[in-house]
């Protein structure tokens, strides 16, 4: 599965950066630098049924408490003929905050105006046939989890969570409790 090979390759590549000694912040978050910061995810998602979505993202530490960023995801899916076929674009903008250290593991709750461009299939009464679309959905998502940072590298992190609640604005819709599932890994850059 490329998808696994090349979560693989960004998290044996991100230790393999992360060796050395750049800290965003120490262990108990007193030497705050602002920092960049890059990350890679996987995640559950219904827009695909039954794959994983993966995706990358960019962020800068505000506060010890407060990172803003953006992630971006794409997949494409060259099936055989056009209602196999897919591409799915994402790009959500967030603001993740940080709650208080649990010993080693630090909880966060997380913001983004999520913006993705998925295909629907439609019947097309004209032609009689059904026909694949590129459809544009927005929606506002908040997604709960935890982050725990490597112990011999305090700028490398594991986390992982799920979406608590989402709002559709177009095509509207809520959705609430906990569902996709995500994991990821987070460099702080020095």
């Amino acid at each position: 599965m490329k998808i696994s090979k090349l979560f693989l390759f960004s998290l044996i590549l991100t230790l393999f950066i992360s060796s050395t000694k750049m800290f965003a912040q120490d262990e108990e978050g007193l030497s705050f630098q602002q920092n960049l910061g890059l990350g890679f995810s996987l995640r559950g998602t219904p827009l695909v049924a039954g794959d994983l979505l993966l995706g990358g993202h960019v962020f800068f530490t505000v506060t010890p408490n407060i990172h803003i960023g953006s992630q971006v995801g794409f997949v494409y899916d060259g099936g055989t003929n056009i209602l196999a076929a897919a591409t799915y674009l994402v790009f959500a903008p967030y603001m993740k905050y940080y709650f208080d250290r649990i010993k080693s593991l630090t909880p966060f709750a997380m913001v983004l105006f999520n913006v993705s461009s998925v295909p629907e299939r439609r019947f097309n009464q004209i032609t009689g046939k059904e026909e694949v679309k590129t459809a544009t959905n927005t929606s506002l998502q908040i997604q709960l989890g935890g982050q725990w940072f490597l112990p011999k590298s305090k700028n490398l992190a594991i986390f992982g969570g799920m979406q608590f609640f989402q709002y559709n604005i177009d095509p509207s819709r809520i959705v609430i409790g906990l569902g996709n599932p995500f994991l990821g890994v987070e460099w702080i850059l020095d």
